[in-house]
């Protein structure tokens, strides 16, 4: 079976630079566009190879074997910045990606103001850019319909919970599907709460295949694993003076720390030895 891992990272708003991140009403979730080309540099440089969410659930439908390892680029929102930055710039590096969007703050009743002029003409556009060979860039997914996480409230009865999901998974899965004629095969839960296997019918009631969860660093997806339980990292700047990725890619790290581990194993044996 195929050895291919998959890296899922997620960025939120991208800003023009630090001074204008600052600027903006959520300045925590905002990456300034160098620090973004910096990532996508290093990315290409380290040999990833970048994919959308629904290639790699075709591939999985079609029995392909991939090797390697492969970076998941996810976006959620919808902001400015995709249609200011980021689809620019994906485009021009050909660079695939997966964009989440949250079905109720398509307009008016966005929680940013800087995106509230954002009309479902804009999200029916990104499934349409293609890269300079002609190649689909992009995907949409959900990411629920007004953000609220999928954990049941205190304040919540049985029925009113289940109204909730109900709204937050299926109904915003569907009006976004009817609004911008996307399959919407995938959906991020807010924040990455939810009681994954209880939701689970909910999903597949949606007529979603594949399910992205949010973890700190993260664990690598591996080719075969369950698309109901897919991990990511954050990769946008929750403090503007770390660079989230030295956390993200984890197994980049994990071969650091096991070949200082194994330095420190053996200089202990010789000072042992020596003894």
């Amino acid at each position: 079976m195929s050895s291919a891992t998959v890296d899922i990272l997620l960025y939120h708003d991208i800003a023009r630079d630090e001074e204008e991140a600052r600027r903006l009403s959520n300045p925590l979730f905002t990456t300034p566009l160098p620090r973004f080309k910096a990532h996508l540099q290093w990315l290409r440089r380290s040999r990833y190879k970048p994919i959308r969410l629904n290639e790699w659930l075709d591939a999985r439908l079609q029995g392909e074997r991939w090797q390697g390892k492969y970076v998941l680029l996810t976006f959620d929102g919808p902001h400015t910045g995709w249609f200011e930055y980021v689809f620019p710039l994906l485009v021009e590096m050909e660079i695939p990606a997966t964009f989440f969007i949250i079905a109720g703050w398509v307009g008016p009743r966005h929680a940013f103001p800087e995106s509230r002029h954002l009309r479902w003409e804009h999200i029916e556009r990104i499934e349409t850019l293609r890269g300079k060979k002609g190649k689909q860039l992009f995907d949409i997914g959900s990411h629920s319909m007004w953000h609220t996480t999928l954990d049941k409230k205190a304040s919540e009865n049985n029925a009113e919970y289940r109204k909730r999901m109900s709204e937050e998974i299926v109904e915003a899965t569907r009006l976004i599907r009817n609004r911008t004629g996307c399959p919407v095969r995938t959906y991020a839960s807010p924040e990455g709460a939810g009681d994954r296997t209880a939701l689970a019918p909910l999903f597949r009631l949606a007529g979603l295949e594949a399910v992205r969860w949010a973890g700190y660093p993260g664990r690598m997806n591996v080719f075969m694993q369950d698309f109901w339980d897919l991990d990511i990292s954050y990769c946008d700047t929750t403090n503007q003076m770390v660079d989230q990725l030295s956390i993200v890619l984890s197994n980049k790290w994990l071969a650091f720390f096991k070949r200082a581990r194994r330095r420190a194993v053996a200089e202990m044996r010789q000072w042992l030895i020596r003894l």
